[in-house]
């Protein structure tokens, strides 16, 4: 019988030693989910936001929609989840272009059309790309962008803020860090030690000297409440805070009008404009 109970225990401690080395040999898989699938465009809803093109910092081209309503209004640069690609945020746009705003959507390198495989580096970097292009190649000045993240994106948001200090920043459904996330998710395994890619945003915000707007709902089934909670609480600056309504990615269309709301109190604020 002793016999028998050690066979069944060291079974079980190979499995949990396999998995933990599959966490960390495949954790970039676990966190990126592209599609390169482009099945709907802003032109299927009336927008006019064309292609562009630009290069990411190993040379890679980034994909984008541009659409500009104003040359005079607050430029929102959006950087996406984990899974899909831009097609999938043209519901996005449109919300945004209601308000008055113009969007900027881009796609990491490995998703939609853009060239390249994602990773901690591309992604970040192709953020910074995306800042690059609406200062260097569109004309706009720093102080009419607002960098806006949701989930992984927000990540991507918080670096690109804190590289080119933007005046200001909207966190939508964001995590802390990878690390904390995969620790809800796998408690019994040591992620922290495991961990490669960390992507903490929450440390990250530490050197962020703007404005900062976090949105999140506690109905968000993929990204704790008390995550988006901690951003905005352990932030040291200027904070905003908007409960949203709804399940993950889908609370800006259930929460309405205090959405829009937000984001207009928000860049009236911050950025003294106004539609």
């Amino acid at each position: 019988m002793k016999t028998v109970v050690l066979s069944a225990i060291a079974i079980l401690f190979g499995v949990y030693v396999l998995f933990a080395a599959f966490l960390f040999v495949f954790q970039e898989k676990l966190i990126f989910f592209p599609s390169t699938n482009i099945y709907f465009t802003p032109a299927e809803v009336g927008l006019n936001a064309p292609d562009v093109w630009f290069k990411s910092a190993n040379g890679n081209l980034i994909h984008g929609w541009y659409l500009e309503q104003d040359p005079d209004a607050i430029t929102i640069l959006f950087s996406h989840g984990n899974a899909g690609n831009i097609s999938d945020r043209v519901p996005t746009m449109q919300t945004f272009a209601q308000m008055g705003f113009n969007v900027l959507l881009y796609d990491y390198q490995g998703y939609g059309y853009s060239y390249g495989s994602p990773s901690k580096q591309n992604i970040l970097d192709d953020g910074i790309a995306a800042w690059l292009f609406l200062t260097n190649e569109k004309g706009i000045h720093p102080d009419k962008i607002l960098p806006v993240g949701r989930s992984l994106g927000g990540a991507v948001a918080a670096h690109v803020a804190v590289k080119k200090q933007s005046k200001g920043l909207v966190l939508e459904e964001t995590f802390t860090s990878i690390t904390d996330v995969a620790a809800h998710y796998y408690p019994i395994f040591p992620v922290r030690w495991l961990a490669r890619v960390r992507l903490d945003t929450k440390d990250r915000l530490k050197d962020f000297g703007g404005a900062l707007l976090v949105a999140h709902s506690p109905a968000d089934e993929v990204i704790p409440f008390r995550m988006g909670r901690a951003l905005y609480e352990s932030f040291h600056g200027e904070a905003f805070w908007l409960e949203m309504r709804g399940r993950h990615s889908g609370g800006y269309a259930a929460t309405g009008e205090a959405y829009t709301q937000a984001y207009l109190e928000f860049v009236a604020q911050v950025y003294g404009w106004q539609p």
